[in-house]
């Protein structure tokens, strides 16, 4: 028996098939449907590059605001014993933020989750503090927080087509 290669998610075939049963090519229609089946096909495979292109940009803000939590640090040191709980949460924001920075091409869901749920869990505390502090820096929380939740579904979408077309 001949090994068929579809043209489309390039998965091997021992018999022919009318239709691959990874992506549905079909292999007897027309060169018109072949030629829409690998243009559609493309087209969702687009998905991988959007996701690697959002988690490098979703490292560059971790890397960012690491940076601009150490400058934070500094200055409330600086400041005196009046700051001690800023500095401790400056220090915080710094360690996660660079962690998952640097994790986060190894389990991009896990790591853009995670700062995700310390922003929010860090701004109920604030609330349940004094209401008017989950008020300030709200632009950068608002950009922050919606950037991590488009790189999660992003991520998601990839690892939907992933597994749904057997890609590696």
């Amino acid at each position: 028996m001949e090994k068929v290669s579809c043209p489309a998610c390039k998965k091997e075939h021992i018999e022919v098939l009318d239709n691959c049963d990874n992506c549905d090519f079909p292999f007897n229609g027309t060169e018109k449907e072949r030629a829409v089946h690998i243009g559609r096909f493309i087209n969702k495979k687009g998905v991988l590059i959007d996701s690697d292109t959002t988690i490098k940009k979703i490292q560059k803000l971790f890397f960012g605001i690491a940076g601009f939590n150490i400058i934070l640090l500094v200055i409330h040191l600086l400041l005196g014993p009046l700051y001690t709980v800023n500095s401790f949460l400056d220090f915080i924001f710094f360690i996660v933020f660079l962690i998952c920075g640097i994790f986060i091409h190894k389990r991009p869901l896990l790591f853009t989750i995670a700062p995700l749920v310390f922003m929010i869990g860090i701004n109920a505390l604030y609330y349940l503090i004094d209401p008017q502090l989950v008020l300030r820096g709200i632009l950068y929380k608002i950009v922050v927080i919606g950037s991590l939740l488009y790189c999660i579904y992003i991520v998601l979408k990839a690892q939907d087509f992933k597994r749904k077309y057997d890609v590696g």
